[in-house]
């Protein structure tokens, strides 16, 4: 085995199927010296977090909560906080990071963007039209409201189905820049460990960002665990 061994492990965050995969692909090492995940790797202070929220991403907020409902639901966990006081649901890839370095006796290290950078790279542009579906929804309410019928709320659907496609292309929108930090976050680090094997354990759509600036200097090794337990047969 080489003195440098790299593995990026892509999941859905709230797939508790993974953990076979990661286990199994931990098997094939003989020593796991560090794990990466992509939490932030600094905490945010809560009230600016909100300013720049409101100010920047508004009407991401619905489709934030639904997202955060259905992870509930599908994982049965509650809300964490964390030693930061940030209030958090425990992902499935953040267990399996965490069992990672408890069994191994590896070093976690968080690479990902902070939350409140993120809100701040946002265009003006992206904060006027997220701003454009909340003041859309505040007026149906206000019509329905000011005409008592409750039937004018159907409406708002509208600025429901914006405020999902809007936090989607979102999503879409930052995921270079966030590939970019967690890929130059892990060399900067993995670069100072001379012999090491290190694990990625990262979103499943984050793989090809991260191996494709990870692998002008290594060759790791990447897996996509969620999309390998889709197509396995049922026993």
């Amino acid at each position: 085995m080489s003195e440098q061994d790299i593995h990026i492990l892509g999941v859905k965050h709230a797939d508790d199927r993974i953990h076979s995969g990661v286990d199994t692909e931990a098997d094939q090492v003989d020593n796991i010296d560090v794990v990466y995940h992509e939490w932030p790797e600094s905490s945010h202070d809560t009230q600016e977090f909100l300013f720049w929220w409101l100010l920047k991403s508004p009407s991401s907020g619905f489709p934030a909560i639904l997202y955060l409902l259905r992870s509930v639901l599908k994982m049965r966990r509650g809300v964490s906080v964390d030693s930061s006081g940030t209030a958090h649901v425990k992902s499935e890839c953040k267990i399996a990071a965490e069992r990672l370095r408890d069994e191994y006796d590896a070093d976690l290290v968080n690479v990902g963007m902070n939350r409140i950078d993120l809100l701040k790279d946002r265009s003006w542009t992206s904060a006027l039209f997220s701003w454009s579906i909340v003041i859309l929804a505040v007026l149906i309410m206000w019509q329905a409201i000011m005409a008592e019928n409750l039937a004018f709320l159907v409406a708002m659907l509208v600025p429901v189905v914006l405020s999902m496609g809007y936090r989607g292309r979102v999503l879409n929108n930052v995921r270079e820049a966030r590939d970019e930090h967690m890929a130059n976050a892990i060399l900067g680090d993995y670069t100072e460990r001379p012999s090491s094997t290190g694990f990625v354990i990262t979103g499943q759509k984050h793989i090809e960002g991260i191996a494709s600036r990870v692998g002008r200097r290594y060759s790791p090794v990447c897996r996509w665990l969620s999309n390998e337990a889709d197509i396995e047969p049922e026993e």
